[in-house]
């Protein structure tokens, strides 16, 4: 199984994620994120950065762990591997705890957010498919 594939949109760009589960499809939409954006890390981990979302839907919860990390690549710190991620189920929606290794990076296009542009997400056969738009 392929982690994503572009998609080709109007004036934007985006992707298909897919993954066994709900967190590899989070940690593959990071993947397409970094390829979009062209990322290059320039240096070893400089520091680990703690992420912790929360969202009503797990759709939500996608596009603000995308932006928050969209946020720190834009400071030029964050392009690294994701590591521990781990989503639960909460009384009010979804939380999700994260690292992710701070590298200084390069970004060949700046991605200024992910849209909710018919973001959902898709469970068949025990996979997890959506797709993502990104606003640039």
């Amino acid at each position: 199984m392929k982690n994503f594939e572009t998609i080709e949109h109007t004036a934007d760009v985006g992707g298909r994620i897919y993954g066994k589960d709900i967190e590899e499809l989070f940690v593959n939409a990071v993947k397409l994120l970094y390829f979009l954006a062209g990322v290059k890390q320039y240096q070893e981990k400089t520091k680990v950065i703690k992420i912790e979302i929360k969202g009503q839907t797990i759709e939500e919860l996608l596009v603000k762990f995308l932006n928050e990390l969209i946020y720190y690549m834009d400071s030029k710190m964050v392009g690294g591997d994701i590591k521990n991620l781990f989503i639960e189920k909460a009384n009010e929606g979804f939380n999700l705890y994260c690292e992710v290794d701070g590298h200084r990076i390069s970004m060949v296009r700046e991605i200024k957010a992910a849209t909710y542009h018919n973001i959902r997400i898709k469970e068949k056969n025990g996979f997890f498919s959506s797709e993502i738009i990104f606003d640039i």
